[in-house]
This record gives C-alpha cells, sequence and structure tokens, in this order.
C-alpha cells in the first residue's frame, strides 16, 4: 500500500533564514569558535555527535545576533514552533564540513518525516516479503 506522508510547513522566520543562507554562515562561524573543542569530542565520532551534540542558549543568542544583524526581524514563537528544524539544519550544516554530504544528510534524517514512516513500515514490508516467498515456495518456484 501507498502511504502519503505530509511534510511539516515552516515559519517565515526559518524560511528567511534558509533563503539567506545563514545555517551554513552560522555554523561556519560556530565551529571557527568552537573548533578545538568540536573536534577533541566528535570529529572521530559521528554517532556521538547525533546523540549528543545540541547548541547552548549562548549559542543560540549568537544566532538571534547573526539572524538580526542581517535585517531580519527575530519572532521568539516562530523561533520556537521550528526549533527542532532550525537545529536540524544548523547541525546538518556542521556535518557537512567534517563528514561531507552523507554527514549532513544522515544529521538532517531524523526530521525527515517520510524516511521516518519508511522506518515505521519496514516490518510490514518484511511481512509481505515473507509471504511472497513461503507463496512461491508453495508454488514450487
Amino acid at each position: 500500500p501507498d502511504y502519503i506522508v505530509k511534510y511539516d510547513t515552516i515559519t517565515k522566520l526559518s524560511r528567511t533564514i534558509r533563503s539567506k543562507n545563514l545555517f551554513f554562515i552560522f555554523s561556519r562561524e560556530y565551529l571557527n569558535k568552537n573548533k578545538e573543542n568540536f573536534e577533541r569530542n566528535y570529529e572521530n565520532d559521528f554517532a556521538k555527535y547525533l546523540r549528543e551534540f545540541d547548541f547552548t542558549d549562548d549559542d543560540w543568542r549568537d544566532f538571534k545576533k547573526l539572524v538580526e544583524s542581517k535585517k531580519i526581524e527575530w519572532n521568539e514563537k516562530e523561533f520556537e514552533k521550528d526549533k527542532k528544524y532550525l537545529t536540524a539544519a544548523i547541525k546538518s550544516n556542521i556535518a557537512r564540513q567534517f563528514w561531507g554530504t552523507n554527514g549532513s544528510t544522515e544529521a538532517f534524517l531524523p526530521l525527515d518525516k517520510q524516511v521516518q514512516k519508511a522506518i515505521e513500515l519496514m516490518p510490514e514490508a518484511e511481512e509481505m516479503l515473507e509471504k511472497l516467498e513461503e507463496y512461491e515456495r508453495e508454488r514450487g518456484n
């Protein structure tokens, strides 16, 4: 069976940030400021980065300053609504700089509803495959 998975919509704040390439700019600034600590903790452990890395309140204040410096009006309500998206977008940009495109993609996957639905449906797909194989055996193929 087919499943339709609708994407979440992001707020105007997030769309504007994305259109101004601020995820990339902030990730570069973040790494310039925290590179030594980041490398010590995560450079050789991508799985640990995915599991444990998060931004501090100070990091978010720096992000807000960057956004406002680009003449973008900060909206706290929109920020809170999209915080998971914003976190994933920045985290994905940081991952790209250390682990390339594959790392970037993997860092964003937890927010990809289509991928999450596919993972959820894997047991159902395996069950369907087992039934097909059983049917094929019964038919002597």
